[in-house]
């Protein structure tokens, strides 16, 4: 048998965890007792979310970084050119 629950630690607190059951038969195959298992689970989650926003990250990476798959070409954005000064001054050259 495999679930999840929740459990109660010794100092209260709530923790994830996956019980695994099972059977202890004996010679004649009877049933004599159980042995359970419960994995805690929350290191998993924690690692599970990380592990998100690292793709997270590594897509905005990808979308920002332009065409870096796209046979060695990059794209590179403009946003425009600041003048040092009045824009009339330069056109009169």
């Amino acid at each position: 048998m495999d679930r999840q629950d929740n459990q109660q630690k010794k100092d209260g607190s709530l923790v994830e965890v996956q019980s695994n059951i099972f059977p202890i038969k004996n010679a004649a195959g009877k049933v004599v007792n159980y042995v359970a298992i419960l994995e805690d689970l929350s290191l998993r989650a924690v690692l599970e979310e990380q592990l998100r926003q690292a793709q997270r990250m590594e897509t905005v990476g990808r979308l920002a970084g332009g065409g870096q798959r796209a046979g060695g070409r990059t794209t590179t954005a403009w946003s425009g050119t600041r003048w040092p000064g009045p824009l009339s001054k330069w056109a009169r050259r």
